[in-house]
């Protein structure tokens, strides 16, 4: 049995954990997004906190090794599912 057939449930867990935390990542980015779109003035120490929140956020999804390591995993389960499925 192969590595990643042994395995599967184990990196399917993990996989399907770092992707959730992606998509909290990106509905974060979203609500901040609205926040510096708002129809309201800000006081400067306002923006000054929804701008470092959105800086932040930015930062998180420019990590490339999170967004090959997802995209890395996401190949490898693919794969092993079609040679899994030829059986």
């Amino acid at each position: 049995m192969a590595f990643w057939q042994e395995n599967l449930p184990f990196v399917k867990g993990f996989f399907d954990e770092r992707s959730q935390k992606f998509f909290d990542l990106m509905d974060r980015a979203e609500a901040s997004i609205t926040q510096v779109n708002a129809d309201k003035i800000y006081t400067s120490k306002e923006f000054s906190r929804i701008k470092d929140n959105f800086q932040n956020i930015i930062k998180n999804l420019e990590r490339t090794e999170v967004r090959e390591w997802l995209s890395s995993t996401k190949d490898l389960l693919a794969e092993e599912k079609k040679e899994f499925s030829r059986r």
